[in-house]
Parts: structure tokens; C-alpha cells; sequence
């Protein structure tokens, strides 16, 4: 193969991938340089994709990766820089979803609201997803946001009342159903929060204030980023030692029930048995853990994605928070008077 070509399938790849959708491209003699051949094998390649619709001239003669208009261009995940597996879940699930349909996702991470990654996405890309941090946006933001006139799909939270289309897979009013098992014996649910507060996790304080067999709030949230777990062990063991007795405990994360589980353990307490205990979401492998927990099954995201999808496409404007049609229980030995034949 011609040593234009080899470079021309290069650059084609990073083209396929979005790689010129987070940086410019650059010219002939930096890649030149970059990829170690002569400045006319670059313009060779270049001037061959060209001619094949890779890539378009600027009237400059900049190179542009070619970008049908509307939402065949490239998308973005806009989400936080901090590792979670809230973070792989969406990003895996936008990546199949988008793939299957031959469209472009680039990740990228930002530290905080004004990081200058952020405004960069919204000039580059031409949809938005976004995955917020767990602190309140900032006005900017929102502004920046609105102005962009991009469609923006907020994930994990609603902010249709922001204006902004949203995923919910995990609907506030679902708490109701593990509610309602956990109560099956008659015992009054307590409610076991280490995580920060954000609007989902008030969200689901206020399902639980409404529900009639509730018992105590344990509200002790650790600083945005810290660990719940540890936070979970320290609080459970502190009030176990104060004779808290729970019968039946719903905990906002699966890892301060984790957390509460093996607390209980440790003093004695049955899991399933002597305490119901139950999560409101899941991270995959809540059902392989030593006792199972019982959580919400975790939404179809594949198939959120895909309506978001075709819905922006008929209308790219539209603001309303999709959700799942239903929430069902995966029920795990937490509960074990609800387990499943």
C-alpha cells in the first residue's frame, strides 16, 4: 500500500472515532511531523479524503472532518470527572446505543460547572448528553446551556423545569414499591441516607415522609466526591452500639446498604431475616453480593436512549423527562419473605 494511503487510513480511523471533534485537525506539516512522513505524503493523504468525502476544505484550506447537519453529527457525554460506575453505566449505554446507529460519541470529562471543557463541548458538538454533578448547576451554566442551541439531554435527574429534555431511569414515586415490600410484615421502614444531598436523594425523602409504616430518618451525607461506604459503617456501628433496632431499612444507595449490612451482621442481626433491607438503585451486581440486595432493577437505558433519540429528531426543541414505563423489584435475600419462588 502506498505510504499515503497508510496515513490517509490513519487519519480516516481518528475521523470514524470523533477524534477531530475535540481538537482541531491539524494541517499538513504538523501531521507530517506527528506521524513521521514527508510534508507531500500528508498533503497526499489529506487531499485523498478529500476526494473520498472523509474530510471537507474550509475556504481557508483548513481541513474539516465532513458533518452531515442536524443529529448525524457528533455527540458528546458531558459528564463528571470522577470515576463512578453511574459514569461506565451511561457511557457504555450511550456508546451501543449511538454505535448501532453509525453516530459518533466522545466523552468528555469536566471538574467543575465553569470548567472550560464544558463551554468547548457545547461549540464542538451537536448533541449534548449530560450527566450533572451532584452540586446545583450554576446560572452561567444554564445559560450557557439555553444559548448553545443545542439539544441538551440532562441524565439521572429532571431538569424540565430548567427547560432541558431529561432521563430519569429511576423515577422518584419507584421508591413506593420497595416501600410497600418492606412493609409487608407490618414493621415501620426506617430510611439509612450517607449519600449527598442532591434533588433524586430529597427526591426520595419526601416518598418516604409520605409513606404511612415509616419509621427513622438516618440522614448523615458525606461531602460531594467522599466515600459513602466507610461513612455507612462508621454511622451504622455508632448507632447499633445506641441500640438502634431496625426491622425493616430502605438505604438510598446500594452502598450504605452494603455499608449497613455488614454492620449488622456484626452485631448479630440476620439480614432478610431479623432486618429487611432493600436499596433504591443498583450498580449490577447487587445480586451477587453475600446476602443478595434487593434494589429496583435498573432501567433499559439502551431503550431511553433510542426514544430520546428518535423523539429530538422529530423535534429538537422539545423539553419532557422520559422514564421507564414501569420499575420492577430484583428481589435478593435482604428480603427474603419476598423472595421469588
Amino acid at each position: 500500500m502506498p505510504k499515503y494511503l497508510e496515513v490517509a487510513e490513519i487519519l480516516k480511523s481518528r475521523v470514524l472515532h470523533g477524534d477531530y471533534l475535540v481538537s482541531p485537525m491539524p494541517g499538513e506539516r504538523k501531521l507530517a511531523e506527528e506521524i513521521g512522513v514527508s510534508y507531500m505524503t500528508a498533503r497526499k493523504a489529506l487531499k485523498h479524503l478529500v476526494e473520498t468525502g472523509v474530510i471537507a476544505r474550509e475556504e481557508d484550506g483548513k481541513a474539516l472532518p465532513f458533518s452531515p447537519e442536524g443529529l448525524r453529527g457528533g455527540y458528546v457525554f458531558l459528564a463528571p470527572a470522577f470515576v463512578s460506575m453511574l459514569t461506565i453505566r451511561w457511557q457504555t449505554a450511550l456508546d451501543r446505543a449511538l454505535s448501532r446507529a453509525g453516530r459518533i460519541l466522545r466523552p468528555v470529562y469536566f471538574t467543575h460547572w465553569n470548567d472550560p471543557a464544558v463551554a468547548d463541548a457545547l461549540s464542538r458538538f451537536d448533541l449534548i448528553f449530560l450527566l450533572p454533578k451532584l452540586e446545583p448547576p450554576s446560572e452561567l451554566l444554564l445559560r450557557k446551556l439555553h444559548e448553545c442551541g443545542k439539544p441538551v439531554v440532562v441524565l439521572e435527574t429532571d431538569w424540565t423545569d430548567r427547560g432541558f429534555f431529561s432521563i430519569l431511569p429511576t423515577p422518584v414515586e419507584a421508591v413506593t414499591c420497595l416501600l410497600e415490600h418492606l412493609a409487608e410484615r407490618g414493621d415501620p421502614v426506617d430510611c439509612f441516607n450517607t449519600q449527598p444531598l442532591d434533588e433524586i436523594v430529597t427526591g426520595w425523602f419526601r416518598m418516604w415522609e409520605k409513606f404511612p409504616v415509616r419509621g427513622v430518618l438516618v440522614n448523615d451525607p458525606v461531602d460531594f466526591y467522599e466515600d459513602t461506604l466507610e461513612r455507612a459503617v462508621r454511622v451504622a456501628s455508632r448507632l447499633l452500639q445506641e441500640h438502634w433496632r431496625p426491622k425493616a431499612v430502605l438505604c438510598t444507595t446500594l452502598t450504605a446498604a452494603i455499608g449497613l449490612s455488614r454492620v449488622l451482621c456484626d452485631f448479630g442481626m440476620r439480614v432478610g431475616r431479623d432486618v429487611r433491607l432493600a436499596a433504591v438503585n443498583d450498580v449490577k451486581w447487587a445480586a451477587y453480593l453475600t446476602p443478595s440486595i434487593t434494589t429496583l432493577e435498573n432501567a433499559d437505558l439502551d431503550l431511553l436512549i433510542r426514544e430520546a433519540l428518535a423523539m429530538l429528531r422529530n423535534d429538537p426543541g422539545q423539553v419532557r423527562c422520559l422514564k421507564p414505563a414501569r420499575c420492577l423489584i430484583q428481589y435478593g435475600e435482604s428480603s427474603r419473605s419476598g423472595m421469588r419462588a
